[in-house]
């Protein structure tokens, strides 16, 4: 990680530098990517909050600014594929 001098804080991680650029809903997003990525890879009951904020490259802390618990994350990944699933059950009864 480099490190970056700015006039309103002068020691940024570039890391930091790269999560200011993006909008709360990019980030959101990637928190969702991973997650997904993650409950793929793991299953929902071995999937844990530390492996998606690794995954989605943000602090463990920093996901619970977007989402509750495991829980939320993993309801809001599904609910899509729900949504789908109901509108193509209807569509077809």
């Amino acid at each position: 990680m480099g490190i970056s001098e700015n006039a309103d804080s002068p020691l940024l991680c570039s890391r930091e530098i790269k999560l200011m650029q993006y909008s709360k809903d990019d980030i959101q997003k990637e928190i969702l990517k991973a997650a997904e990525k993650v409950f793929l890879e793991n299953g929902f009951p071995k999937a844990s909050m530390r492996e998606i904020a690794q995954e989605a490259q943000v602090g463990l802390s920093n996901i619970y600014n977007y989402f509750k618990s495991k829980d939320d994350i993993f309801c809001t990944v599904v609910r899509p594929v729900i949504s789908a699933f109901e509108r193509m059950l209807h569509e077809h009864h």
